[in-house]
């Protein structure tokens, strides 16, 4: 008898939990101190937080990254929660102690993530804002391969860690048209998953996830027709390539921030702001045929900014957001009983303001928010709680049983999505505990003639479900003899990774013969049949077979073989490509025929130092034969392969992929088959291996384009390409960057630089740069006016020692400062020609001011160039005014950058005079004129959150503003004369 105590008292006790406890969270508690206040911590007290990553390891630890804001700031610094405090791993200065220096320790997009053995690993973009991963071992941080492994700059790391602890990086590569490209650690080198730049559209923001095979999942932002969306895609691993999980866009509406996850059964998830629901948040997930809403669109009470998705070890999802109406953090969790999002508090979980919202789920199911907290001192806060236990899963349905041999398997349809397991009962024993969605069993157990009674329910941390049962009686024990089993089993590997098995057929009652491969059935054969071929197998790995007879009633004995596959291209003298390849090398042998075969299958024998009359001949794919010279290697006949190559498997009939990225001109192959029109930013095509392929442009290039040559793999370099392997190549066009300057002689001109900002104390500042070139020196009146109250301008002016980069914050100071009024400050200065920067700041409240920089009785031989105006956007944001004068029109570039993550640019152009709006631009993909704005602008603009205009003006008072259409941040507006 089935002892139903147990699982009766698990139920009562399921409903007693559902009924009689408050289903809420334990209250919210800071984890150590609000903004790392630890007695461990006193060299980092000071650091304010630019950017931040959480992530949770075993062993209940949490692991922090972070960037720090002003002076010197950029320096990566990571802590660890060891239970009872944070701790520094390593210095605070992260880089600097790998033996970088102060100008080569900035870090960018940061993400982090623990492995299967608690080991913290670290992406970031380095200085140049190339890809790097670092990791923390022996009590040292150590750089996984070398350090900036992306081809060019690399935006939006996300970072992922597989089941055997190999590191995944996907991030925006702009080395390949802004699209996304995937690269993951093969223990030796950073090896790309499938193209590079795969997605095939600029993408605007990134997120990876893999699921429980190893399968990396991407979902991406991109805008489609002036919107955002967003797509995910799956690596296909049987095709080798990137496939669109469900349509290409997911997303009904526009959005803004999302963030991804994925659950227990290897569903992924999208949370993000709908504006088709005032910016509230939905969630979407892929149930394995559709992307559907969980819950309502919308449901948060707030408009969100940033928002972060985790799943608990009993896959309940949580969401944690901040609120675009008070700024704070909320986090809510999705109630399957209730089929609603639920508040995991009364109200916001922090105390004031929050920013970078990220959860995290420990070893012991407690769930953790972390986010940049301006109540203390914008350094990062964590809080706790326990995570809540799962209501009871919702029973199966439809179970069915069917015979099938000596076996009996059970079918069932799964109706909860956060069971652990089934439990599957046979006549009151439990037989076994599935795994989370599993929908069948079979049980190899029962006997013939025989009646049972199956029982299965759900099952998880909060009880289980009702059960549901079936009952079956199989067939009576038959008449029929025992087949004999089979005999002489042989096996035989195949030029390719297969193996070809034969036996002989002993038996005249066989319905069939089952065949096992390490310990899985692949195969029932049909009767009188003695031969099998296992196809796909990985080359070099030796398998176990085992074969029997079966007939209705019986089946025989085994018999077991064991063999290995080959077909693994090994290099084999003589050979210059594939498989099964017999090459023989012989030295200094006289009269000897020497034939070196290109393909497979093929005899070829090597002669090196051989004497007079031997003869080489070298055939190629299409078994044409040419002759070498008497005695010498052919190069066909070299046999070099290369073993770690990537080819695209729709490619295996001897054809391969030719990438060309991000052509700003007009280019075509011979022969035919490239067409990259200009502005494209990316194309293909497929060559028969063994193609020359030569690239060239149709077209001349843009005014002020220079060709510098062919980039990416080795054989691009000349422009002639061989198709022995998938290829990428890119075209290296450049724009000369042509400036009318400020000059006496009555051109088009700059007649003052006068900028509008918000500026305040510590890196609370605003930049103005210029360069000017002169015969002798030029007077110079640097002015900062407070406009808000009680806004005390504190002035510099620094010389610039490097390129005009006006990313570069860390300037050698050079100059003095001199106040005229409590509300104002500046200086007159004699220069000599080179780089200036003029830097203002709030000696006491932040607020609004106005820098100017101005040339005092211009020399005729003087030329003056604007370099960049760099402030916050906050309020009104950046306020840039100029002069032209002359006759006619000027054509004018005006870009607006961001640097700071999500500050997105909105630049607008007016008149002075009368405030007439003459031009505006959100993004400079909208820009008609964008290609000539990528050629004109003297470097490639990062961003499709970036702003520009391209426009002509005549002379007259012109005003630039720059604001943001997303968070407030650091920015850059530009203002510039082409030539």
């Amino acid at each position: 008898m089935k002892h139903y105590l147990p699982h009766i008292t698990r139920c009562l006790l399921s409903l007693s939990a559902l009924f009689f406890s408050p289903y809420s969270f334990a209250e919210w508690t800071v984890v150590g101190d609000k903004g790392f206040k630890s007695s461990k911590l006193t060299s980092i007290k000071s650091h304010k937080v630019d950017s931040f990553s959480l992530a949770s390891g075993k062993n209940n630890k949490l692991y922090i990254t972070y960037t720090n804001l002003g002076t010197g700031g950029g320096l990566l610094t990571a802590l660890e929660w060891d239970g009872t405090e944070w701790e520094i791993l390593g210095q605070p200065d992260i880089l600097g102690s790998l033996g970088k220096t102060a100008a080569e320790s900035k870090a960018y997009d940061l993400d982090i993530q623990a492995d299967h053995q608690d080991i913290p690993y670290i992406t970031f973009g380095n200085t140049s804002r190339k890809a790097s991963v670092i990791h923390w071992e022996n009590n040292n941080w150590h750089f996984i391969g070398n350090e900036g492994f992306s081809a060019a700059k690399a935006y939006h790391l996300s970072l992922s860690i597989s089941s055997e602890n190999a590191p995944y990086v996907a991030y925006k590569d702009t080395e390949n048209g802004y699209q996304t490209t995937m690269r993951y650690w093969n223990e030796t080198s950073w090896e790309s998953v499938g193209l590079e730049g795969f997605s095939g559209f600029r993408i605007s923001d990134i997120c990876t996830v893999l699921d429980s095979h190893d399968v990396p999942y991407v979902i991406q932002s991109y805008k489609n027709g002036g919107q955002s969306n967003i797509n995910v895609m799956r690596w296909d691993m049987d095709d080798a390539e990137w496939v669109f999980l469900g349509q290409q866009s997911i997303t009904p509406s526009q959005i803004d921030k999302f963030s991804c996850g994925m659950d227990k059964g290897d569903m992924p998830y999208v949370a993000y702001s709908d504006a088709n629901e005032s910016d509230k948040l939905t969630v979407m997930y892929w149930n394995n045929s559709t992307w559907t809403t969980l819950g309502n669109a919308g449901f948060t009470d707030h408009a969100v900014n940033g928002t972060s998705i985790v799943f608990d070890h009993n896959n309940m999802p949580y969401i944690g957001y901040q609120s675009s109406d008070d700024d704070k953090a909320y986090v809510m969790y999705w109630n399957d009983t209730t089929q609603q999002w639920v508040n995991s508090n009364d109200g916001a979980v922090s105390d004031g303001r929050a920013e970078q919202i990220q959860l995290a789920v420990d070893h012991d199911n407690r769930v953790y928010l972390a986010y940049k907290d301006y109540t203390s001192g914008y350094q990062v806060t964590v809080k706790s709680s326990e995570a809540l236990a799962p209501p009871i899963p919702d029973a199966p349905s439809h179970l069915n049983t069917n015979e099938i041999n000596d076996e009996v398997k059970l079918t069932w349809q799964d109706n909860s999505r956060n069971e652990v397991g089934f439990e599957v009962w046979r006549n009151n024993v439990q037989l076994t505990t599935t795994t989370f969605n599993k929908e069948y069993y079979v049980d190899t157990s029962v006997v013939c003639g025989t009646s049972y009674q199956y029982e299965v329910l759900a099952t998880n941390a909060g009880g289980d479900s009702a059960a549901i049962s079936t009952s079956i009686t199989t067939a009576s024990c038959p008449v029929d003899p025992t087949p004999l089993p089979p005999t002489n089993l042989s096996a035989s590997a195949m030029s390719t990774p297969s193996i070809t098995l034969n036996w002989a057929d002993q038996s005249h009652n066989e319905t069939a013969f089952y065949l096992w491969r390490d310990g899985e059935k692949i195969a029932e054969i049909a009767p009188n049949q003695t031969s099998f071929i296992d196809a796909g197998l990985v080359c070099g790995q030796s398998y176990q077979y085992e074969l029997k007879a079966i007939n209705n009633t019986y089946s025989s004995d085994s018999i077991m073989i064991s063999a290995t596959a080959s077909g693994c291209g090994n290099s084999n003298s003589g050979n210059d490509d594939d498989d099964d390849d017999s090459g023989n090398g012989n030295s200094g042998d006289d009269d000897d025929t020497n034939n070196g075969d290109d393909d497979d299958n093929n005899s070829g024998n090597d002669n090196s130092s051989d004497t007079d009359n031997n003869t080489g001949n070298n055939t190629d794919d299409n078994n044409n034969t040419s002759n070498g010279d008497n005695g010498q290697k052919n190069s066909s006949s070299s046999n070099t392969t290369d073993s770690t190559r990537t080819v695209n498997t729709k490619a295996g009939l001897g054809f391969y992929i030719l990438n060309i990225a991000s052509p700003l001109s007009h280019i075509v192959s011979e022969p035919a088959g490239i067409n990259c029109n200009r502005g494209e930013g990316q194309c293909q095509a497929t060559f028969p291996r063994g193609t020359k392929v030569d690239l060239d442009f149709a077209s001349p290039l843009y005014e002020g384009q220079v060709f510098t040559g062919w980039e990416g793999d080795l054989d691009c370099k000349d422009s002639k390409v061989t198709m022995n392997d998938v290829k990428h190549c890119f075209a290296r066009i450049e724009g000369v960057r042509q400036i009318k300057k400020l000059s006496a002689t009555g051109d088009l001109s700059f007649g003052q630089f006068s900028s509008s900002l918000s500026v305040g104390q510590d890196d609370h500042i605003a930049v103005v740069g210029f360069i000017f070139d002169t015969a002798d020196k030029q007077l110079f009146a640097v002015a900062g006016q407070g406009i808000d109250p009680h806004v005390d301008p504190s002035l510099v002016v620094s010389e610039l020692e490097i390129s005009p980069d006006y990313y570069v914050q860390d300037m050698s100071l050079e100059a003095s400062n001199d106040i005229y009024g409590s509300n104002n400050a500046g200086t007159v200065l004699d220069l000599d020609s080179g780089m200036y920067l003029a830097k203002i700041a709030s000696e006491t409240s932040e607020g609004q001011a106005s820098l100017h920089v101005n040339p005092i009785n211009l020399a005729p031989s003087t030329s003056i160039d604007n370099i960049s105006t760099r402030g916050t956007t906050y309020g009104d944001g950046i306020f840039m005014r100029f002069t032209l004068t002359g006759e006619g029109t000027q054509p004018i570039m005006i870009a607006g950058e961001a640097l700071d993550e999500g500050v997105n640019p909105v630049l607008k152009l007016s008149r002075v005079s009368d405030g007439e709006l003459l031009a505006q631009n959100i993004s400079w993909l909208d820009n008609n004129n964008y290609v000539e704005i990528q050629i004109y602008h003297n470097h490639p603009l990062d961003s499709e959150y970036d702003a520009a205009i391209l426009t002509d003006l005549p002379a007259g008072e012109y005003l630039v503003n720059l604001s943001s259409a997303g968070i407030h941040g650091q920015a850059i507006v530009e203002v510039d004369i082409i030539d």
